[in-house]
């Protein structure tokens, strides 16, 4: 259950979010999905820096879609 309450809280979360942030998270969300598993790793491990950090942002094949401040 725990799982799916941090789902649910998730969610929540991006129906907050301004349009032009929702915008970014689709791009990334997307840019993800699309990834063979090799690049998925790198892209959560990027992720993972940004959410720490650890590193400024930058524009991937997405486009310039981090300078939003959302990573």
């Amino acid at each position: 259950m725990g799982d799916r309450a941090n789902l649910m809280r998730t969610l929540v979360s991006f129906a907050l979010l301004r349009e032009a942030e929702r915008k970014v998270f689709i791009s990334q969300m997307n840019e993800f999905l699309l990834a063979s598993p090799k690049i998925r790793q790198r892209i959560v491990e990027e992720w993972r820096e940004h959410a720490e950090g650890h590193r400024k942002p930058t524009a991937g094949p997405a486009g310039d879609c981090n300078t939003s401040g959302l990573l």
